[in-house]
């Protein structure tokens, strides 16, 4: 591959380097992963729906897409390669108590 080291090259840069010759060379398009983790952190969207978009838009360029089993494991791995987290709001709830007063209850899924 011939590359020479740089300590100014940043880790990203690296990845692209090293990565996306990979990608080229198996023939397969790399999905946008910052694009789909940022798409996950919106309501109602799934790895299925944005697997159907990366499929549409490969098709469309003549390029092949990864099957959903490969797409979610690329993604799975670039996640925890980026240390990728995604910011999660709970939702509140009004509760009662047996004195008519209400309050907030925060709601924690565990």
């Amino acid at each position: 591959m011939g590359v020479d080291y740089s300590p100014d090259i940043s880790e990203t840069e690296w990845e692209a380097m090293l990565f996306s010759e990979l990608g080229a060379q198996s023939g397969y398009k790399q999905p946008d992963y910052d694009y789909i983790h940022r798409e996950l952190a919106k309501s109602g969207v799934t790895l299925r729906l944005l697997w159907n978009e990366y499929c549409d838009s490969c098709r469309l360029a003549g390029e092949v897409p990864y099957m959903y089993t490969q797409f979610c494991l690329y993604y799975r791995e670039w996640a925890e390669r980026t240390k990728a987290t995604m910011r999660i709001h709970h939702n509140h709830r009004v509760c009662r108590n047996r004195t008519g007063a209400s309050h907030l209850l925060s709601v924690y899924g565990g």
